[in-house]
């Protein structure tokens, strides 16, 4: 009989212990994060410096696009026009643009993140009457604020580089870069 006893307890010890345990490694495991499915339309306003005969000209810069965003990835589809108010009047474009998106920190509220894309744009002096219309290789690096909410935005540092021409006069433009704040709906 006391053998029984001795064996009953070191039983229920065992699958007591065994409880504590699963509790604990429980307790530590963080549960898989939800997975984060959204799109938005935005608007943007912003600016953008484009180098004209050796000068930067920062001009205002409007945009409008359609993000679709699944987990850490996304894919931006935008048009954006940009018009100097300056002296040196200069036009530039980009229509449409697409990049793939990528999150930081997919599942928070707010994330930065990073896209690499291509847009069909161009920048056209009034002036000089030079222009370049091609293929643009554009880069980007933003915040997304809210994401979560009914009105999410962000600031977004973008970069347009001139790569292939299919109508120019003139030599080549340089990179432009812009800088925009969007609210989305």
């Amino acid at each position: 009989m006391k053998r029984l006893f001795v064996f009953l307890t070191l039983i229920a010890g065992l699958a007591l212990h065994a409880e504590e345990k699963k509790e604990a490694v429980s307790k530590q495991s963080k549960p898989l994060p939800k997975v984060l499915k959204y799109d938005l339309t935005y608007f943007s306003l912003g600016t953008v410096g484009i180098e004209n005969n050796k000068m930067w000209i920062i001009a205002p810069q409007l945009s409008f696009g359609k993000r679709v965003v699944y987990h850490e990835s996304g894919v931006d589809f935008s048009a954006v026009a940009g018009y100097s108010l300056s002296k040196q009047k200069v036009i530039s474009y980009a229509l449409p643009k697409i990049m793939y998106i990528r999150y930081l920190e997919p599942v928070e509220n707010n994330s930065t993140y990073y896209g690499i894309g291509g847009s069909w744009g161009g920048i056209h002096n009034l002036e000089t009457h030079k222009h370049f219309h091609g293929i643009l290789l554009n880069a980007a690096v933003g915040i997304e604020f809210n994401r979560k909410t009914r009105f999410p935005n962000m600031i977004q540092l973008d970069l347009a580089i001139p790569a292939i021409s299919a109508f120019k006069e003139g030599s080549t433009p340089s990179p432009s870069l812009s800088l925009s704040y969007a609210l989305g709906f």
